[in-house]
């Protein structure tokens, strides 16, 4: 289960989530320094899209953390590192959406797919339920 790109075969989209640009609560943004990101490596989807929409608002950014997986990511933004793009449902608690305060450009939903490698008929009775529980 995760925010994905294209969605691979075997993966069925559950939900759409929102995306958002989070940061800890007490995170300050030095106006005269680039935006300090904490980001995914290339090759990454949601990298793409969030330098994308920095590049059409012509904001500069830095990479002030770059780790793999939502977990460093959240870490990082906890601790006040950066500022993080993710699914809000993902964001660590303490941390807020940031995008007004920092005039940020809105992200576009990203699809949460459920993989599974098992297709017998309790297995996809599982899937179904947990689908109808994340899309609620």
């Amino acid at each position: 289960l995760r925010p994905h790109d294209p969605p691979r075969q075997e993966g069925e989209v559950s939900a759409r989530a929102r995306s958002g640009w989070m940061a800890a609560e007490a995170f300050e943004l030095d106006d005269a320094a680039p935006l300090p990101l904490a980001i995914q490596p290339a090759p990454c989807g949601m990298r793409s899209m969030v330098t994308s929409a920095l590049q059409a608002q012509n904001r500069s950014w830095s990479e002030a953390f770059v780790g793999s997986g939502i977990l460093a990511i959240g870490a990082a933004v906890s601790a006040g590192i950066g500022i993080g793009a993710m699914v809000e449902r993902m964001a660590p608690a303490g941390c807020r959406d940031v995008r007004e305060r920092f005039a940020l450009p809105e992200l576009p939903p990203r699809d949460v797919v459920l993989y599974s490698a098992h297709r017998d008929t309790q297995t996809r009775a599982l899937i179904n339920t947990l689908s109808e529980a994340i899309a609620n």
